[in-house]
């Protein structure tokens, strides 16, 4: 349904991790990854506020290196 619409799965990964958000015990990181990544493809790589997501989504995965890479 929001597979082409890169605001609404930017939106959805960043709910997942929004650290200023309500507390979510089971957070599908699983899900916010491949939520965020598609906006990112979908946005060409240029949009800042879903780079910043992804990077986010990857931080709270573990994946810290990639996480930097993103955000340089």
């Amino acid at each position: 349904l929001y597979n082409d619409k890169a605001q609404m799965l930017n939106q959805l990964a960043w709910t997942i991790v929004d650290p200023q958000g309500p507390e979510i015990k089971n957070r599908d990181l699983k899900l916010a990854l491949k939520a965020a990544k598609r906006a990112d493809d979908l946005t060409k790589h240029e949009d800042p506020a879903i780079l910043d997501t992804l990077a986010k989504v990857y931080f709270d995965s573990g994946e810290l290196g990639k996480a930097l890479e993103i955000q340089e």
